[in-house]
């Protein structure tokens, strides 16, 4: 179901044919993420009619990977979650980028033993190089070394996930089940490697169909072989932000000059040390500047 925040929720159907298409996108995602087919993955997404979890159960299921899909703090419990991770020795942790940051504070001040976990995957909220880096200092303090810290890319609409297949790099897409464009407010294409609304075309799948969909989120097509695998597939540049955001934050007039917020996002976005961050714009009296 979509999220239902600016309307009511909508359902999103899948065939037997789509559970196939979601098993082969859990594939190649694997294949990207190049985590062995012998790793234990522990799935904290919460338990819903959600992508998320549906995709980790149906990449696990499929490929014959250990899995325990816990349902999240509300499901199976952060403790036990906790419990699950250390006596397990799972290398795979895979969950919301808010409560995979709570599971792991805890962790740490728990003093727990993660040395196993080697692999992070996030998915459903945007992630700073900032918010990275302390998820890896976390990691370190319960003894993971050297963990890969990966994001994922998706929308309800989309009916599949897209990952990135390093650190950093562009999220890949897959040619043959969807068309990705990249439009400017008149929803014309733009050339790759330039900003504009993302528009998602699903090709090969029935059940819910979408054509043309505007997901509201502002990105660039990267085009030719990816800089860290290889890959010649078309991918999404990580940079992704809502096209809410840019209209709302834009250009502000504070003592008249005009200040860019969306670069002060960025900014405050990407500093290890802060942890969340709210921007108030008030006068001093009544009629100060």
């Amino acid at each position: 179901f979509t999220s239902g925040r600016s309307a009511m929720s909508v359902p999103v159907l899948y065939t037997q044919h789509d559970l196939f298409c979601l098993q082969e996108a859990s594939r190649r995602m694997l294949y990207h993420l190049k985590i062995p087919h012998t790793a234990r993955v522990i799935n904290v997404f919460p338990y819903a009619p959600h992508l998320a979890f549906w995709q980790a159960v149906y990449a696990t299921n499929y490929l014959g990977i250990f899995g325990v899909h816990t349902g999240g703090g509300k499901g199976m419990g952060t403790s036990k979650i906790l419990d699950v991770l250390e006596h397990m020795g799972a290398e795979v942790l895979i969950g919301m980028p808010s409560y995979v940051y709570h599971l792991l504070s805890l962790a740490a001040e728990k003093k727990r033993d993660l040395t196993s976990l080697r692999y992070i995957l996030l998915g459903g909220e945007a992630v700073t190089h900032g918010y990275i880096e302390k998820i890896k200092q976390l990691l370190a303090l319960c003894g993971s070394h050297l963990p890969l810290v990966y994001c994922t890319y998706a929308f309800t609409e989309g009916k599949v996930s897209w990952t990135q297949c390093h650190e950093g790099s562009g999220y890949h897409l897959y040619p043959d089940m969807e068309v990705i464009e990249i439009v400017d407010p008149q929803g014309k294409r733009v050339p790759d490697g330039q900003n504009g609304e993302i528009v998602y075309t699903g090709l090969n799948f029935r059940g819910t169909v979408f054509l043309r969909y505007k997901t509201g989120d502002i990105g660039q097509l990267q085009v030719g072989a990816c800089p860290y695998c290889g890959a010649k597939t078309p991918r999404l540049d990580p940079a992704i932000t809502r096209s809410s955001e840019i209209t709302s934050l834009q250009l502000t007039k504070v003592k008249g000059s005009l200040v860019d917020l969306n670069a002060l996002h960025a900014l405050l976005s990407s500093l290890s040390f802060v942890d969340e961050w709210q921007l108030v714009l008030q006068k001093k009296e009544k009629f100060d500047l």
